[in-house]
């Protein structure tokens, strides 16, 4: 009798081993099905990404709303980022894209000659006596005593 009883323990705790393996496998390779979704899904995307750039009129023709959604897309990146350089007081160099100070005539990365500013633009209805903050290069009004993105005081 105590020899069963022990049978059925030993059992009992094979089956509760067995059943948490289990689960813990399928908890892993759940895991592994999320990774490889995702993975997939960066593939494809990857691909779409590649015959827009190498098939741009074909890609208009058979997705013209998702192509129409993209262009709109990228000109409002676009958009945010030249607003981004201005508040900023920066530009991009035109050979390699680095951000540099508004009346830089060279870029400090690569050295190339930027076009030739006047002075800064100023927007309509902007105030144009402002400061610009040499710690962080962001365009102040000049009423302001301290720089709004960092705090710095004005020089």
């Amino acid at each position: 009798m105590a020899e069963d009883f022990g049978k059925k323990i030993e059992r009992f705790g094979q089956d509760i081993w067995k059943k948490t393996t289990d689960a813990v496998g399928a908890i892993g390779k759940s895991a592994e099905v999320a990774n490889k979704t995702r993975d997939l899904k960066a593939v494809y995307a990857e691909i779409g990404k590649q015959f827009v750039e190498n098939h741009p009129a074909q890609a208009a023709d058979e997705f013209a709303d998702l192509s129409a959604q993209a262009k709109q897309l990228q000109q409002e990146i676009a958009d945010l980022e030249a607003q981004i350089l201005e508040q900023r007081g920066t530009k991009k160099c035109v050979a390699c894209g680095e951000e540099l100070p508004y009346m830089s005539s060279f870029c400090s990365k690569c050295g190339a000659a930027q076009p030739k500013v006047e002075s800064e633009p100023a927007a309509e209805g902007e105030v144009v006596d402002e400061w610009i903050c040499p710690i962080c290069s962001v365009k102040n009004d000049s009423s302001r005593e301290t720089c709004v993105a960092c705090g710095a005081s004005r020089p």
